[in-house]
């Protein structure tokens, strides 16, 4: 499934991911901050994709994964990741553009801990806000 207009991933922008199964819970979210992606270029719908994700433990938050794509809408991908570890269990990995609102649901109290700024609310932007947040360890 790829409409025209196909939902792409860029460098340096967040993004919202929600990972099946998750590490303890059903499922785990997080803010990701898109680092680098490379295409495989092999016909497969293979792509390295390295990137920070926020809510994982500090200290080791920098994922280096290969995923394989599975669909992509306009607003959202799905992919399986790809360990090299076969006998890991299969997580499939949903990436989609992330909004004040996704943020809201997930990470109740960050809103309380950093408020939005006038500028950050009135541009319904979340990158900037989630830089600050990062520059803080907020997340």
């Amino acid at each position: 499934m790829t409409s025209d207009r196909a939902f792409t991933l860029r460098v340096d922008h967040w993004y919202a991911w929600q990972m099946l199964p998750g590490y303890i819970e059903e499922h785990y979210f997080s803010p990701i901050k898109v680092n680098r992606v490379i295409p495989k270029k092999s016909g497969d719908s293979l792509l390295r994709l390295k990137f920070f994700n926020a809510a994982y433990a500090a200290g080791v938050q920098d994922f280096d994964l290969e995923l394989k794509v599975l669909a992509r809408a306009e607003n959202y991908m799905v992919a399986t990741i790809q360990y090299e570890d076969a006998s890991k269990d299969i997580r499939s990995a949903i990436i989609s553009p992330i909004t004040f609102r996704w943020i809201e649901k997930h990470f109740p109290g960050l809103f309380r801990q950093v408020p939005l700024e006038k500028n950050e609310r009135a541009e319904r932007q979340p990158n900037a806000y989630l830089e600050r947040c990062m520059g803080r360890g907020d997340i």
